[in-house]
């Protein structure tokens, strides 16, 4: 997880929520980026900072958290009754990323998925008073996964540098491209196979959120919605590059662009 870009991305989306919301969702995000961050700043500690953010985590619900990210989400979590699992797992999928963990096929993937983009977007649905709908935590759950798919094929190189392999081994094998290669920055034609796979699905991911939100329920949604149309065009800007982000500088999108989004779809929302 990337947290420094997920916070760019995010932050049209959160800015443009409800002040009581915006504040919730604030402080869930600056957890996982502290978290993450205090993770991977040392890696060879990272799991020793990670049971540090479990006992932070714990004491939100049974004492007095020391952190001050955790001190500003401690009266949240008893407010909102924010589900301590959703913590837990997201802090589970930082312990994947730590240990180098494969995955042997989408399933897994969408697992790992569930924990490092999953758990997040439940936490944000109780911070919107949303969580009780099914409709909302299965858009959820569909937009978490076209998010997270998108963060691993922007993110390949940077990935595969630092011992990390997400993409699906299985597909990885069908198309006949390897870690090894991967880890030069081989943009093979079996590589463009295997990221298309992964792409296929974020896509699909993306218009199943989109194709079960009724016009009421976009509106309650519209942060997260910006979210989506953002990672979409991103999606899509990462699949036209030559070679994906093999060569160090993955595509981004604009602050113009993001902006653009985000205006476009609260406009869309508010009054089409």
């Amino acid at each position: 997880m990337n947290a420094g870009v997920a916070k760019s991305n995010f932050k049209w989306g959160i800015r443009l929520l409800p002040p009581g919301q915006r504040a919730a969702v604030t402080a869930i995000y600056a957890f996982c980026r502290a978290a993450d961050d205090d993770a991977d700043l040392d890696p060879s500690r990272g799991k020793e900072a990670i049971a540090r953010w479990r006992e932070e985590v714990a004491a939100c619900y049974d004492g007095f958290p020391k952190h001050p990210v955790m001190r500003n989400l401690h009266p949240l979590v008893r407010t909102l009754k924010l589900r301590r699992e959703y913590f837990d797992m997201i802090l589970t999928g930082m312990d994947m990323d730590l240990a180098g963990k494969r995955y042997a096929n989408m399933d897994e993937l969408l697992g790992y998925c569930d924990c490092v983009a999953g758990a997040v977007g439940l936490l944000v649905l109780q911070a919107m008073g949303l969580h009780e709908d099914e409709r909302a935590r299965e858009y959820s759950a569909h937009l978490s996964y076209g998010l997270q798919l998108t963060n691993i094929l922007r993110d390949l190189r940077e990935d595969a540098d630092r011992g990390r392999v997400y993409l699906p081994a299985d597909a990885m094998a069908a198309y006949g491209y390897s870690e090894a290669e991967l880890r030069k920055g081989v943009a093979s034609v079996g590589f463009f196979k295997t990221a298309r796979f992964v792409a296929k699905r974020a896509d699909e991911e993306f218009l199943r959120a989109r194709e079960g939100l009724d016009p009421m329920l976009r509106r309650r949604l519209l942060g997260p919605e910006i979210m989506r149309e953002t990672y979409e065009a991103l999606l899509h800007r990462i699949m036209k590059a030559a070679d994906l982000s093999l060569d160090g500088h993955p595509p981004r999108l604009s602050q113009i662009e993001k902006i653009v989004i985000a205006t476009a779809t609260w406009v869309h929302v508010r009054y089409l």
